[in-house]
Parts: C-alpha cells; structure tokens; sequence
C-alpha cells in the first residue's frame, strides 16, 4: 500500500527519492537537465518533428517545465538543509586559522557546490546544442525562476547563521567534551590528563604529542568559550564567507544581489545583537 503523505516538500515529485537532500539533486538533476537539454536539441532538427506544427515549440516546453521543477524540487530542499547546518560545528578548531572552527569552511562548500548545481540547471550550460532549431529550445532561465533560486539562496543563509547561534546558546551534537581543556574538541586520540596536561596517542597507542597547558588557560565554561569563537565565526563570515558567496552568485547567475545584500547584512547585524 502507498505510504501515508506527511507534506513532505519531496513528496510533489516522482523523481525526487525520500528525503532527498540539496546537495545530491543539484548535481544529479543537473546532470538530467544536460540529457533532456541535449536530446531536445537534437530532436528539434529531425523533419518528423519540422513537419509538425509546434514541433520545436513543445520542446521548447518541455525543456522549460523540466528545469522548473528540479529548480523547485533543490529549492525546496535547500532551506531544510541550510536549518541542518547547524549539526556541522563539531567545535573543533581550524587548522589554519585558530581562531574559527570548521564550521565556516564546511557551510562555504555546501551552498558553493548548491550554487554551482542550481546554475547548471537553470542555464542547462553543458548540454550540446545543434544548429538549425536546436539553439532555440534550451534558453536563458526566465525571472521568475531565477527569483526562486535567489529567494533559496537568501533563505539558506539566514537559517544557516541562525543555527549557528542557536549552537552556541544551546550547544549541538558536536558538543565539548569533559576531557578537553579549552572547550574546544580535541583531535581525534588525543586525551587530557591531570594537571593541564595533553597527550596525542599514535596507532601504537604510544605518546606521540604532550603540551602543558597551564591553569590560567584552562577554561571552566565551556558556553563561554562557545559564544567568543561563535562571534568569531560570524565576523568572519561577515567580512568574507558571505561577500564571497554573494559574487558567486552574481557571476553565475548574471544578477545584482543589491537588495538582498542589504538583508543580508541586516541580519548579521540583528544576530551580532542577539
């Protein structure tokens, strides 16, 4: 028997799997897109389909209804996965940069490859046009498909950097453990002893790393510890994560954020304030 509808956003589509995430479909629907693009093109030139009256035209059609519904499909799945983000701050520290976690760097790789998708899509870039009839079948997204994509894009961010607060206020599921020192996790086989002292085991489960943190570094609360790099964490998103991502969306999508620029800063603001 069919199961039982929980108006679930994946649920509209029969080609989107349970649960299916953003990241997956932007890149296997654009992959889609490529073929339905391609085949259009070609079809568009055969004399079966010249002979007809609104041969091209239905393909046309087609083309355009099939890229509104996997840009609808990520869409919808996109803000549910940036409320998601959240879970990736294991509160471990940069390598480079010992001021932020990781978290800043992983949130950047998943709306950059989310935007890199969505563009394929939207423009259906890498499909093999033909001459003749076949360029005037795959054509520029409308406005109102590319206004979905950057109300999905707007959105993400927000629900993003919301959750990073929430992480902070309320710790995650990478959250600081008793045994390490500075409320910061410590590396994989590393563990804390007495007197401030931190030991890395190697496969051998012999020392391989010892440092001596004294006691004026130790630090008791760890929520502490949590809103100080939290706040270092959104600087940083502030004054190059998110400058960066709105570019790549400007440049990929050929638009002006200017508005949303605007509500965007808005917004880092009112969470500065929080």
């Amino acid at each position: 028997s069919p199961s039982v509808k929980k108006g679930d956003a994946w649920e509209k589509y029969a080609f989107w799997p349970p649960c299916g995430n953003s990241l997956s479909g932007a890149h296997y629907l654009g992959r889609i897109m490529v073929l339905v693009g391609s085949a259009a093109s070609e079809l568009a030139n055969l004399s079966v389909v010249n002979s007809m009256r609104s041969g091209s035209e239905s393909l046309k059609t087609l083309v355009g209804a099939a890229r509104e519904r996997c840009v609808s499909a990520v869409s919808a799945a996109w803000v549910p996965d940036a409320e998601r983000c959240r879970y990736m701050e294991l509160w471990q520290r940069h390598p480079e940069r010992r001021d932020l976690t990781t978290m800043p760097g992983t949130f950047i790789a998943f709306e950059e490859k989310v935007l890199s998708g969505m563009q394929k899509i939207a423009y259906i870039s890498e499909a093999v046009t033909v001459g003749g009839k076949g360029g005037d079948v795959v054509v520029p997204p409308s406005a109102k498909l590319l206004q979905t994509i950057r109300g999905g894009f707007v959105t993400s961010l927000y629900k993003a950097l919301s959750g990073m607060v929430e992480n902070a206020e309320k710790g995650s599921t990478g959250e600081a453990r008793d045994d390490d020192p500075d409320g910061i996790t410590l590396p994989a086989g590393a563990e804390a002893r007495g007197d401030g002292e931190v030991v890395l085991l190697d496969s051998r489960n012999e020392v391989s790393w010892l440092s001596t943190l004294h006691s004026s570094h130790l630090l008791t609360n760890p929520k502490k510890v949590r809103f100080l790099i939290t706040l270092s964490n959104l600087a940083h998103l502030r004054s190059e994560i998110i400058p960066q991502l709105i570019s790549q969306f400007e440049s990929s999508f050929s638009v002006k954020l200017t508005d949303e620029s605007k509500t965007i800063r808005d917004v880092l603001s009112q969470i500065h304030a929080r």
